[in-house]
């Protein structure tokens, strides 16, 4: 079967989605899936759950379930890496001025004054009840990526696709092969020159 493709640009980064035996309407329902997703989790759309959270001055917010499955795993993976995933980083981010576009290096003094507010521990979250303290401010642009290639991923599989290709960004997903191959071929390209590899599997 012949390859169907969809770019687009989500979640800050280009992602396409190359489905073997698809068709227009799948990629049409992949691509509102992963738009949906990134409403629900946008730290600058004032009408997403997180921005909700980062707002409501450490009253409870409820969030969708998709919302809190995502906070879930990532503040499990915070404590399994020794807290190098921080969700709560948001306002060390804004300092850097990473979300605005407008770059700068914070002062040492203003850094110490915005650390205390990175600690997930201080993170509740009950079933779909999520309360921030007051100040704090979450950003799950380093795991909104992976959660929604692979909800697109169980999406494909679900449905009975077995051969396809998911990269957003840095997050790829390969799964199956092209027809008359064994597997996917993996090449990493030349930062220096675009579009030259300097090595492929």
């Amino acid at each position: 079967a012949e390859p169907v493709e969809a770019t687009f640009f989500a979640m800050d980064t280009i992602m396409t989605l190359r489905v073997y035996g698809g068709d227009q309407a799948l990629l049409d329902r992949l691509q509102g899936e992963v738009l949906r997703l990134e409403g629900l989790w946008s730290v600058t759309d004032g009408d997403s759950e997180i921005y909700a959270a980062n707002h409501a001055l450490g009253s409870p917010v409820t969030v969708s379930e998709d919302t809190a499955a995502l906070i879930f795993q990532a503040l499990e993976l915070g404590q399994d890496t020794g807290g190098a995933l921080a969700l709560t980083i948001r306002p060390v981010v804004q300092a850097w001025g990473f979300t605005t576009g407008e770059y700068q290096i914070p002062s040492q003094e203003e850094l110490d004054g915005l650390l205390p507010l990175v600690d997930d521990s201080r993170v509740e979250l009950d079933g779909t009840s999520l309360t921030l303290p007051d100040g704090a401010e979450l950003d799950l642009g380093a795991v909104a990526k992976g959660f929604a290639v692979q909800r697109v991923t169980e999406s494909l599989m679900e449905s009975g696709y077995e051969n396809f290709v998911i990269s957003a960004g840095g997050n790829v997903q390969a799964q199956g092969a092209p027809p008359e191959k064994e597997g996917w071929s993996v090449g990493i390209e030349d930062p220096q020159q675009a579009g030259e590899l300097i090595d492929m599997v």
